[in-house]
Order: C-alpha cells, then sequence, then structure tokens
C-alpha cells in the first residue's frame, strides 16, 4: 500500500459572473449557471443534491457524483430547517443579482488518514461528521478573517462521501458585495482571487482541528506533570541535582533580571540548565518524559501524513523539546530567583554578626550545604521574609511581568 502522501487537501476556486461575461468564453455560460445552480438546489434534499452535483460543482474536472452527501451545515448551525434553507438561498440569489462572486472550497481527506484518526470506519462507512465540520469551520473563520468578509460573507457546506476520498464542499458568497474592484476590458469587476497566504492559513487551521487535541494533551503533559513537579522540587534534596544547582546559581549574573532561560545574559548557561533538566526528566520523571518523546513523534508523523513530505514536520520535534527545555530551565531559574532572596537575607546576617561580607556567592553557598543549616536558616528566616515582603513588592512585580 502507497504511504500518505498528504492526509488533507484544500483547494479553492470562485465564479465572478461579470468576469465571465466580459472575457466572453465559450464556457461562460456553464461557469455562470455553476453559480445559479447552486442556488437551486440549496434547498433540495441530500439524494437529489448527490446526483446533481455537476450542476452546481466548478470541481467537475476531478470529482464525479458522491455516494452519499450529508445536509447542508453552515457556521453556527449543523443542519438547516426548511425556513434556514431559503434564507440561505435568498442570501445567494441576492449576491447572484448584485453581481456578487461565489467562491467553492473543496476540503478533501484521503480516507486512510481519517481512519488512522479514528474518525471513519472504512467497514460501516460511518464518519465523524462533527470533526469534519469543526474543520470546515475553522478553514472558513480563517478564510473570512483574512479576507475581510468576516461580517459580509454566508456560506454552507456539506460533507460528501466517495470511496477513497471523502471531501467537504463549502460554497461562501457576499450577498452585498464589498471587494475591492478592477477594470477588466471597460467593466468593473470585483476581485475574486485569494491571497496566498489566506489558502495556507485555511489549510493550517483545517489541519490543525486534528492535532489540537495532541497539543492539548502535550501541553498538560509538560505543564502540570514535569514542569510542575520540578517547582514543587527542592533541589537540594538531591545530591546531584543540588551540585547542579549551585554550579549553574555562582555563575549567574549579579543582575537578576537576566535569570531567565532566553535572556542573552545567560546564554553560556543553556547547556547546564539542559543538563539538569534531563537529569530530572530521566531520574524523576522518567514516565512522562517517554510519554513526551512518544506523543511528539506521533504528532511529527501526524503532521508528515497532512501536509506532506515536503513540510517542515521534521522541525517539530527541535520545536516541542526546545519548548520544554524552556520551560523546565525557567522552573529552575524560577527556585534560583526564590532562593537567591534568601541568599540576600543570609549575608545580611552574616554582615550584622561578623561585620564583614561574605566574599562570594560561593562563601554563602559554603556556608549552606549541609542540610541542616539550609533548613534551619530558612525557617529562623520566615519571620523576617514576611516582614520584609513590602519592601520586595517592586521587584516581584518586576517578575512577575516578565514572565507573563
Amino acid at each position: 500500500m502507497t504511504p500518505i502522501k498528504a492526509g488533507i487537501v484544500l483547494r479553492t476556486r470562485f465564479v465572478d459572473k461579470q468576469l465571465e461575461q466580459s472575457r466572453g468564453k465559450s464556457n461562460t455560460t456553464k461557469t455562470i449557471e455553476t453559480f445559479r445552480g447552486y442556488i437551486d438546489y440549496i434547498n433540495r434534499n441530500e439524494a437529489v443534491r448527490n446526483t446533481a452535483f455537476q450542476k452546481y460543482s466548478l470541481y467537475n474536472d476531478y470529482m464525479d457524483n458522491p455516494l452519499k452527501t450529508s445536509g447542508l451545515f453552515t457556521t453556527n448551525k449543523d443542519s438547516l430547517t426548511a425556513d434556514e434553507k431559503e434564507a440561505l438561498k435568498r442570501a445567494f440569489e441576492t449576491a447572484y443579482h448584485n453581481d456578487g462572486i461565489m467562491w467553492q472550497t473543496v476540503i478533501s481527506f484521503d480516507n486512510r488518514f481519517l481512519v488512522k484518526q479514528g474518525l471513519y470506519d472504512p467497514f460501516t462507512r460511518t464518519v465523524n461528521e462533527d470533526r469534519l465540520r469543526e474543520c470546515a469551520r475553522n478553514a472558513m473563520r480563517e478564510f473570512l478573517r483574512s479576507e475581510g468578509m468576516e461580517r459580509t460573507a454566508v456560506w454552507s457546506a456539506s460533507i460528501h462521501f466517495n470511496t477513497d476520498n471523502i471531501h467537504i464542499h463549502i460554497a461562501a458568497t457576499e450577498p452585498v458585495p464589498t471587494r475591492k474592484r478592477f477594470v477588466y476590458e471597460g467593466r468593473e469587476c470585483p476581485r475574486g482571487t485569494i491571497k496566498g497566504k489566506t489558502l495556507k492559513a485555511m489549510k493550517s487551521k483545517a489541519a490543525n482541528t486534528f492535532l489540537e487535541r495532541d497539543h492539548q494533551l502535550l501541553d498538560e503533559l509538560v505543564r502540570e506533570r514535569m514542569v510542575g513537579g520540578k517547582k514543587s522540587m527542592d533541589s537540594f534534596s538531591d545530591p546531584v541535582l543540588r551540585e547542579m544547582f549551585v554550579k549553574i546559581y555562582t555563575a549567574l549574573p549579579s543582575d537578576r533580571r537576566q535569570w531567565f532561560y532566553r535572556m542573552n545574559g545567560i546564554a553560556f548557561l543553556r547547556p547546564e540548565l539542559d543538563k539538569m533538566t534531563l537529569y530530572y526528566l530521566k531520574t524523576y520523571r522518567a514516565k512522562e518524559f517517554t510519554a513526551f518523546q512518544k506523543t511528539v513523534l506521533k504528532e511529527a508523523e501526524t503532521m508528515r501524513e497532512l501536509y506532506g513530505e515536503n513540510s517542515r514536520y521534521r522541525d517539530y520535534i527541535a520545536t516541542r523539546t526546545n519548548d520544554l527545555m524552556v520551560r523546565m530551565g525557567n522552573a529552575i531559574l524560577s527556585e534560583m530567583r526564590e532562593y537567591s532572596k534568601h541568599d540576600i537575607l543570609y549575608n545580611r546576617m552574616y554582615l550584622q554578626h561578623t561585620g564583614k561580607n561574605p566574599a562570594s556567592k560561593s562563601q554563602s553557598l559554603d556556608n549552606l550545604r549541609l542540610n541542616a543549616a539550609m533548613y534551619g536558616l530558612r525557617r529562623s528566616l520566615d519571620a523576617t521574609l514576611r516582614q520584609k515582603r513590602e519592601n520586595q513588592n517592586e521587584y516581584e512585580q518586576m517578575i512577575y511581568n516578565m514572565e507573563h
């Protein structure tokens, strides 16, 4: 069996009645009749629309009549009543008489891709129509937003079932045209061409319908079980983590505004932060880290099937892994910022009791490496920290702003 080259394909064409009449081509009547045909069949039942597909589709050159057609749906309706179909028909008729444009978009799926996604059962020939409608709506929302027709256009769609490729057939128009106009052979015509970036964005939105749930699971895994777990763990309880912590902490610049993973001032410490992250994940979150790696590989394969071999699906693994390093690195640095508050207070107490400053961060850390002293110091400083909180409000607000 040949591999899936592209699990989803999106195409858009349009009918411009004025432009076709100006060109005077032999197929002008047939092209314009496509617009008229779509209007005529809006309120017909599914069986009739099946057999009349050639009369209202711009894709007759490579699409046959569907074996089965779902009912019409729109931006906020999964099915239409008879009155709603009549209202939709009137909107398209108004657009036709106002010399508006009709855009027809087809989103075509490789049925094998839908099977792998758990959306199609080839034995019963049943498909998850809710997800396909969601896919169409995501694409059309982007189409109207990008082309500036969110408030002026109407659209309707139906799912067409064929042996190899289930597809969604969508038609959109503006009852009162707002598109910029241009002059062609002495006649003003509305511009029907869609920007290339719009088409790319439409396909991206359509494809992301099938990636969103994996994205959500991955984000939850990283945020709650990996990064969240690191935030709740004291690095000083593990001697290896403690050694890594001390090495990074003593090398940090004095300006704590630089203590964020992406800041240039600590770029030289990123390899050490990544090393600490990997040690933590492999030692304390091995199950979650393995799940993360498997999920990322699955998503990358899904992207390859969606976008094809020429897509940048290979970069996705590196991007997701880097994102994990950034989040974990910032969790470590957050712990260090919190620790630095104790370090500052320790230095003040050291100065008060000895009359001199510790020589460096290393000296203060040498005194704090004994766990009993470390935790004893923290307990003794609790009351002081609460009293000093008001003086640190400005600093903490700055940290909050940088993280959000």
